[in-house]
């Protein structure tokens, strides 16, 4: 299999399946869909690190070096379709595990699909990639990341909406990726402290 599954930090998974149980005793949840699965039922499948890049690192030419590790997310299925994501967030260190977040709308399909989609890519062919998802908050970029294992390059998949500067489901390599955004992220950013605006969360 050509994307790999990277191993989470001990203790998430329990620390997932903690809060979910919550989360449903309260049937705190925004779709029917899983509202009404029996816990029993649910299954977390494809765990992969988030990561995410702040305006600064980006504009400042850090590139994947500048994305900080902030938590774990899986994609949460019932028998054989996936009908949510979960995330839990983890401190600096990445073994401490906080706070949960559930996504049951279409960004969770855009992930599955994509996933499949990236399998099939030639580029994978000679060797495994592991699966990571980074976030670039400031941007409105989200993105698959293959991590080549042993070296070579890595690519990135935006999914969902994007920007009219990149294409949805498209592979770039990072270069590429963060040169299209180089431009708008300045613009945000030095709108961002211009006088009169309110700083900005990346």
């Amino acid at each position: 299999m050509p994307i790999r599954l990277a191993e989470p930090p001990r203790g998430a998974l329990e620390k997932l399946q903690q809060l979910l149980l919550e989360r449903a005793e309260r049937s705190d949840f925004a779709t029917s869909a899983l509202r009404d699965a029996p816990v029993d039922e649910l299954g977390l499948t494809a765990p992969h690190p988030v990561y995410t890049l702040g305006l600064d690192a980006l504009v400042g030419g850090e590139g994947l070096a500048g994305a900080q590790l902030t938590g774990w997310r899986y994609l949460l299925q019932r028998g054989d379709s996936v009908i949510a994501s979960a995330e839990v967030h983890v401190g600096a260190s990445g073994a401490e595990v906080s706070r949960l977040e559930v996504n049951e709308g279409p960004f969770v399909r855009a992930t599955e699909a994509a996933i499949s989609r990236a399998e099939e890519l030639p580029e994978l062919a000679s060797g495994g990639h592991e699966l990571r998802l980074l976030r670039i908050p400031g941007a409105y970029v989200i993105a698959l990341w293959l991590k080549p294992e042993g070296g070579g390059e890595d690519l990135l998949i935006p999914i969902g909406e994007t920007p009219p500067e990149i294409e949805p489901g498209r592979p770039y390599k990072p270069d590429e990726l963060f040169g299209a955004l180089a431009e708008p992220a300045r613009r945000q950013l030095e709108f961002d402290s211009s006088p009169g605006q309110q700083p900005k969360s990346d």
